[in-house]
């Protein structure tokens, strides 16, 4: 653990007297937080993990959950099982579309042959 590390782990704790409180992480490192500002919003702010810095990375990438909380179309920021059961929900349909299209590509083919 070297001293860029140390410091980030710090940068994590609430401290009461801090103004940006870290929220979340989601799957692929990203960090969230949430900064206490004179206006009726709050600002929400996203540090990206390591080689996915400033304009090479695409907002598209994270999870739609903490789009939708850096949006502020949600209130409470994404637990961990909630993310990790739409992984499971979109691995599950997957599967399901890949069934339907092997499916039908064996339909066709049984169409091919009777003409």
């Amino acid at each position: 653990m070297g001293v860029k590390d140390l410091l980030k782990g710090i940068s994590r704790i609430n401290f009461p007297w801090k103004k940006t409180r870290f929220v979340g992480k989601d799957y692929n490192g990203n960090l969230y937080f949430e900064k206490k500002t004179s206006g009726v919003r709050s600002k929400r702010i996203v540090e990206y993990h390591e080689g996915n810095q400033g304009f090479d990375y695409d907002v598209l990438n994270l999870p739609v959950q903490w789009q939708s909380w850096m949006r502020h179309t949600r209130q409470i920021p994404p637990t961990e099982e909630e993310i990790l059961a739409d992984q499971k929900r979109i691995e599950l349909l997957r599967q399901k579309v890949k069934m339907i299209e092997e499916r039908e590509e064996k339909l066709k083919l049984l169409e091919k042959k009777k003409y």
